[in-house]
């Protein structure tokens, strides 16, 4: 066989690099036309003139239509006209085309070609100019937006947000329980996902550097043009509230549409229940009418709720999966055992103090949580053991074991005193080093409502609030004496009964 002739260039206009059309594909098209090009080779035409080829054919078949007709009847009155052309008459002109000087062919600026997007790999930015009725179509749309507007600007307001309002805002979001408990967050724009799925198309859509050069420097998301990117930086900074209720959003036609929809007919000191035909004065009144009156029941719990969404997602969570797990004083059901006696400790204490009482250690811990807590890390309650080949110590985690023989057996250690130079097994107890020992200062935030001494750590004011109280919550095991704090019963043991181990009761 022999070997063909391949080229990338086009057979009729000597173009490279763009998509060539087979010509293998034209051939019974060219040898209709008559146009002498060699189909045995590999390569073909580009786009631009297949298109023309394809036209000449049309072209050609129109003729031939035409002529077909012509030669069937004797006149031309009855035919009826091909071409796609329009015309009418104008007598009198508006224009007059005065030449003042003589043209000069050199000065004319040749006209640049810009290839098809789909020719080429790179995609090239082309200015589309706005035609006379998109303008006027974009203009009523602006004035329509403007009018709504000035119709509602009186119930709702503009919050500008400083730089460290900004910041602090972005924190408080990111600190709230439900923000910490999703599985999926994007941390540059404080923001929660449920499905990995629904994660993934964010961050393709907001942070691939692909979208465009510019990004902002608050959520990193990028953008196609300087306009987006300062529009989207001015929603950090401004948020929109509805001066007739709790409604706030980021966009201002949205608080317009808000306004319009909700309060039509609502003035500042008369807003109208959606629900019923109570008029009260303020947002806050607003907002315990609906608390009170329209809130919506669950049936078998008798929770409220605010709509049906909330109560449908609820009957499915709690109501709709098996509970064996039943609470004898109030009826409330649990999927596991572990909740049901979370919930239990909250009707009595004596029986909460029962079980967070550990029997092997002989311990009494301060609430359920800690005790599950021991039971957890403790190597008394452990499958598995690892133990310490110099001090025979044991631990229930190999974490735990790897930090004690690091800091205690090879004296090596992350936190480090760089006054000193004192090496410590934990940031906690390097911060509290640096400010017992070298006056690092730190706020006395929790006071005592009694005396008002001031503490550092509320679980330090909780300790000597108990001072204030008459209960003796903790008892010695061996000879049934009281103390108010769990320290003084520490000495207690220590010094009278030669013993570190430490029970307490709550004295009944």
């Amino acid at each position: 066989m022999e070997e063909e002739e391949s080229t990338d260039m086009c057979q009729t206009c000597l173009e490279r690099g763009r998509f060539l059309y087979p010509l293998r594909k034209l051939t019974s098209t060219l040898h209709e036309l008559g146009i002498p090009i060699r189909t045995d080779v590999t390569s073909g035409v580009c786009w631009e003139c297949k298109t023309f080829i394809m036209k000449i054919k049309k072209f050609k078949a129109q003729v031939m239509q035409v002529q077909d007709a012509l030669m069937a009847i004797a006149t031309r009155q009855d035919l009826q006209s091909l071409s796609r052309l329009t015309y009418y008459s104008k007598c009198t002109y508006d224009l007059e085309i005065i030449y003042t000087d003589t043209l000069n062919v050199n000065e004319i600026k040749k006209e640049q070609i810009v290839e098809n997007s789909l020719d080429r790999d790179t995609s090239v930015e082309a200015n589309t100019q706005i035609t006379y009725d998109d303008k006027s179509k974009f203009l009523k749309k602006i004035q329509k937006q403007e009018l709504l507007e000035s119709k509602v600007k009186d119930k709702y307001t503009m919050i500008v947000f400083t730089e460290e309002e900004m910041l602090k805002n972005r924190e408080e979001k990111r600190n709230q329980p439900n923000y910490k408990k999703i599985p999926y967050k994007c941390e540059s724009c404080v923001l929660g996902f449920l499905r990995k799925e629904t994660y993934n198309q964010h961050i393709k859509k907001r942070h691939d550097k692909n979208i465009g050069k510019y990004v902002c420097n608050i959520c990193q998301s990028c953008y196609i043009s300087m306009k987006s990117l300062k529009k989207h930086i001015k929603k950090h900074y401004v948020v929109y509230k509805c001066t007739l209720c709790d409604y706030e959003t980021l966009e201002l036609w949205s608080v317009v549409s808000h306004c319009r929809l909700k309060h039509s007919k609502d003035v500042h000191g008369r807003i109208h229940c959606q629900q019923c035909s109570v008029i009260v004065g303020t947002p806050n009144e607003l907002s315990e009418h609906m608390q009170s009156n329209h809130l919506l029941k669950c049936n078998q719990c008798n929770e409220k709720f605010k709509g049906k969404h909330t109560l449908r997602t609820h009957k499915i969570r709690i109501h709709g999966v098996k509970r064996d797990y039943i609470c004898d004083i109030c009826k409330k059901t649990f999927k596991t055992k572990s909740r049901l006696e979370s919930h239990i400790v909250s009707h009595n204490t004596i029986l909460a103090n029962k079980m967070a009482f550990c029997m092997e250690c002989n311990v009494q811990y301060k609430n359920i949580y800690v005790y599950r807590n021991h039971l957890k890390n403790s190597a008394n309650h452990s499958e598995r053991v690892y133990e310490c080949e110099d001090c025979k110590k044991k631990f229930a985690s190999k974490v735990y074991w790897r930090k004690h023989w690091e800091f205690y057996h090879l004296h090596k250690s992350s936190f480090k005193c760089e006054i000193c130079n004192k090496i410590f097994i934990s940031d906690w107890r390097l911060k509290n080093h640096r400010q017992t020992q070298h006056g690092l200062t730190r706020s006395r935030n929790h006071c005592c409502n009694v005396c008002g001494k001031k503490f550092f750590t509320q679980s330090t004011l909780r300790g000597h609030q108990l001072t204030h109280s008459e209960e003796r919550s903790y008892m010695c095991e061996d000879c049934g004496d009281t103390f108010k704090q769990r320290p003084a019963l520490y000495t207690h043991s220590r010094l009278v009964h030669k013993t570190t181990r430490v029970t307490t009761t709550t004295k009944v």
